[in-house]
Formats: structure tokens, C-alpha cells, sequence
């Protein structure tokens, strides 16, 4: 399945990150999140870059704690070599 918005966000923003993704999908844009979107029994480093894949666009949530995760600077940089549109949500708190 194809996915409008792919959301990438440190683990420890995760409250935010779900509140974002209901918003986005009740104005009708689909959102690939995790953990939700991560398929039981298979790799969840793999789905992740499957569901980045499947997306259109990347929603950053910024954060001091998604500026020091590895992972989410491994999305970002994947986003960009495959030439996805990202878009920051700076979270200030």
C-alpha cells in the first residue's frame, strides 16, 4: 500500500507523533507510523525503510530527541536520497 505521509520521530515523541498522524487522517491523508504500521514477525529496522518507501512525503517531528536518534537520522537521510519531500513539525517542548 501506498502512503501519503511517512512519519519519523524519536521513540521518546512518540505521544506527539500518534497525535499528528490521527490529525493528518482525519483531513484524508493516509500515514505510515510505528509501531502501528510494523507487520508482525518481520524485521522492524526493514519495515521501516519499507513503509519510508511507500510514502510520498516525510513528516520530521524535530525534537532533541530526534536530533540525537541514529534512527531517525537514517530516515531523514534516506528521505533525502530518494528525493522525498520532508516537512518539519518542530516540537519545542
Amino acid at each position: 500500500m501506498d502512503y501519503d505521509i511517512f512519519i519519523s520521530y524519536s521513540s521518546l515523541d512518540q505521544e506527539i507523533a500518534e497525535d499528528i498522524c490521527s490529525y493528518f487522517e482525519k483531513n484524508g491523508l493516509s500515514c505510515w507510523i510505528a509501531p502501528r504500521n510494523v507487520r508482525a514477525g518481520e524485521n522492524y529496522a526493514e519495515e521501516i525503510m519499507l513503509g519510508l518507501d511507500s510514502a510520498k512525503i516525510v513528516v520530521l517531528i524535530f525534537s532533541q530527541n530526534s536530533q540525537s536518534s541514529k534512527y531517525v537520522i537514517k530516515e531523514v537521510q534516506k528521505a533525502f536520497i530518494n528525493n522525498k519531500g520532508a516537512v518539519p513539525i518542530i516540537r519545542l517542548i
